[in-house]
């Protein structure tokens, strides 16, 4: 069972949809993690340096969005398969990064506090929007795997997240054969 403030599966289409709030700890139980357990309080998740929170379900694609602190140049969205999220240039863009590739390339504009992002991996399309510049480029991704929230050089704070998306089919075979 998943312990996100709220889950919507729709059968019809096979997107799951998993908001998260932060208001209580057990929200932490749907990811798994290395280092410390983040801490969770008044609706922000506080992220250890360079620690990684891996979420426990597997996608196909996926969006995510949320507010996140960026305080130097780093990918801060990712997923195990798939594009990631990053800052650059002493925060002066944003771009989609794929085995290691800046593949598109955004003004940050960057600011204090948590800044509004999404990341979309959809399969022949990835885009990002952040502080409502958008960037997109055509890219063939058939399988994206599991969400990653990076905690970067100096930690990070997130809330207000939402991940959707169509579940791994070989991940849900795996999870039912159990």
């Amino acid at each position: 069972m998943l312990n996100a403030t709220h889950t919507e599966y729709v059968t019809e289409s096979g997107i799951l949809t998993l908001i998260y709030d932060f208001k209580k700890p057990q929200e932490l139980d749907d990811f798994s993690f290395a280092g410390r357990r983040p801490i969770v309080c008044r609706g922000v998740m506080r992220l250890d340096p360079n620690d990684t929170l891996e979420h426990i379900v597997r996608f196909q694609n996926v969006s995510i969005s949320g507010f996140y602190s960026v305080h130097h140049n780093e990918n801060f969205l990712a997923t195990t398969h798939g594009p990631s999220l990053a800052m650059e240039l002493g925060l002066a863009r944003f771009c989609i990064r794929h085995h290691g590739r800046d593949l598109v390339t955004g003004p940050a504009c960057p600011k204090n506090g948590l800044l509004s992002a999404a990341l979309t991996i959809a399969p022949h399309r990835t885009s990002a929007v952040l502080l409502g510049s958008e960037i997109s480029i055509a890219l063939e991704t058939h399988r994206v795997g599991h969400v990653q929230l990076l905690g970067g050089r100096s930690g990070r704070s997130i809330s207000a997240l939402v991940i959707s998306g169509t579940l791994d089919h070989q991940w849900v075979k795996g999870l039912l054969a159990d």
